[in-house]
């Protein structure tokens, strides 16, 4: 009788074990169609848009990134993306690209203070429009704040102005937190920073 009885018992707990597994494959091939099948951004493809290229990616451009439904939909914009940056699409290179992400490289080891280089005043100029020809350095007063540190970048050539331009930046803190004047943050948001230009020069 209890021969039988942890006969039936295994037999239970195998069967059991196997719609276990059969319901786990199951999950994970429904997770893997949804995946593929909706609106719904993994990780890297978010961080992609969000971040890495937030400062130069085009309203239209976003808009389209927004609507792709699959990961292959959003790998195939992301190749034509650079692509149409390339400035020299017969090599195996694209220089733009590789620029690029030199300045995110360069922004986040020199201008980080409290938060990510990328993500400062200085860092989004520098990786939008490059190095600047020229940088002024200083101390001045600034309205009611007295000999505050700032920073002039003169660029010979702006690709939205299609002409030279300067911005400068302010550390009212001290800390290396330079920030932009109020009549270039106000310029910045006329510019359309989209890495395409209609009057050549500068990325």
């Amino acid at each position: 009788m209890k021969q039988i009885f942890l006969t039936i018992l295994f037999s239970l707990f195998v069967v059991s074990a196997i719609s276990a597994q059969e319901n786990k494959n199951g999950d994970l091939s429904n997770k893997e169609q949804l995946r593929k099948s909706t609106d719904c951004f993994v990780p890297i493809y978010k961080v992609w848009v969000e971040k890495d290229v937030a400062y130069i990616i085009t309203a239209e451009e976003k808009k389209a990134y927004n609507d792709l439904k699959t990961d292959q939909e959003r790998e195939n914009f992301i190749e034509n993306f650079w692509r149409r940056r390339d400035p020299d699409p017969d090599t195996e290179v694209n220089e733009f690209r590789e620029e690029y992400y030199e300045r995110i490289a360069y922004a986040n080891e020199y201008f980080a203070s409290g938060i990510p280089g990328w993500q400062s005043d200085r860092g989004r100029i520098y990786i939008t429009y490059g190095k600047p020809d020229r940088i002024e350095t200083g101390r001045t007063d600034f309205g009611n704040l007295k000999n505050i540190s700032f920073e002039t970048w003169f660029y010979n050539y702006l690709a939205p102005v299609c002409s030279k331009y300067q911005f400068t930046f302010a550390d009212p803190t001290q800390n290396n937190s330079f920030r932009l004047s109020d009549t270039d943050r106000e310029q910045l948001l006329k510019f359309s920073a989209n890495g395409l230009t209609q009057c050549g020069g500068r990325f």
